[in-house]
């Protein structure tokens, strides 16, 4: 079973499924460079894969 993140319609009308390992992979992306900007890179990336961890 695939845990879905978030469902979405690109630019061309077509829709995507984000299973939630894709999700907490780019937010950890992101997470890791702005987190980077202030010397915190690795803590912005592993607060990024646990974000959506309970």
């Amino acid at each position: 079973m695939t845990n879905i993140s978030h469902i979405f319609r690109d630019n061309g009308g077509n829709w995507h499924i984000q299973n939630n390992d894709a999700h907490l992979e780019q937010v950890a992306k992101l997470s890791e460079r702005f987190a980077a900007k202030f010397g915190m890179g690795n803590w912005g990336k592993a607060l990024g894969l646990l974000h959506d961890k309970a």
